[in-house]
């Protein structure tokens, strides 16, 4: 997910946020409620400036250090992916590549693909479609899948399917952004709304080889500094 303002107003952003931290339920269908609605009306608008100064935040550079990793790959799905930030940084190091983005809200997709055509840029393509729906997507269809800050809106009762199905998805890995403890605890315990859990535990029955970094406070301060952290799953698939 994206922190792109759903407002030009500062006030009315930061009364939505009190109001979404402290009255939303950590359900997934509370979250998902939000984000759908979340660009409803907005003003904001894409342009250059916004682009360049979003997609170079410091923990993006990171899920390009994360992806290098998987060595020659020939397309990335992102879920929750806004309206592409993370897409269009990977891009431009990797032009020949299929990038597809999932976001539930339509706003925020028509903005994004609005501005990829008006850029002249073919291979992302981003889709309205509930993230939490991912049946239609065929087995090994993506190379990787990313996610950033998405799964921290899964509640307990659906990780472990919702899990199931992203490494069905992938071919090689994934690569997700998320609030993790290393507690042993796959389903995980709630903290200002969002969803802390071990990756590690939830993922582990797919993969033999995990990778955690977390993220100091030049590269992500607040509460991801804290619990944040970028965890790369590298997928065993049978033959």
């Amino acid at each position: 997910m994206d922190s792109t303002n759903s407002s030009d107003k500062p006030f009315l952003r930061n009364l939505l946020k009190v109001f979404y931290n402290k009255f939303f339920p950590s359900g997934t269908f509370a979250h998902r409620l939000f984000w759908k609605f979340r660009f409803s009306g907005s003003k904001f608008k894409l342009n250059d400036s916004i682009v360049n100064s979003t997609i170079n935040h410091a923990h993006r550079l990171v899920i390009l250090v994360e992806l290098k990793k998987f060595g020659e790959i020939g397309s990335v799905l992102e879920l929750g992916s806004s309206w592409g930030a993370n897409l269009l940084l990977i891009r431009n190091h990797y032009p020949g590549l299929k990038f597809v983005g999932v976001d539930i809200s339509k706003e925020i997709v028509d903005l994004g693909n609005k501005y990829f055509r008006s850029r002249k840029i073919e291979n992302i393509n981003l889709i309205r479609r509930d993230m939490t729906s991912l049946n239609s997507f065929r087995d090994n269809e993506f190379d990787i899948i990313i996610s950033d800050a998405s799964l921290i809106y899964i509640d307990k009762k659906k990780i472990a399917n919702y899990a199931k199905e992203m490494c069905r998805i992938a071919r090689y890995g994934l690569i997700i952004v998320e609030f993790d403890n290393d507690s042993n605890d796959a389903g995980g315990t709630v903290y200002q709304a969002n969803w802390v859990r071990d990756y590690r535990t939830v993922f582990q029955k797919f993969s033999d080889r995990i990778e955690k970094r977390g993220f100091d406070e030049n590269t992500w301060p607040g509460k991801w500094s804290e619990f944040g952290k970028i965890i790369t799953v590298f997928l065993k698939k049978e033959e």
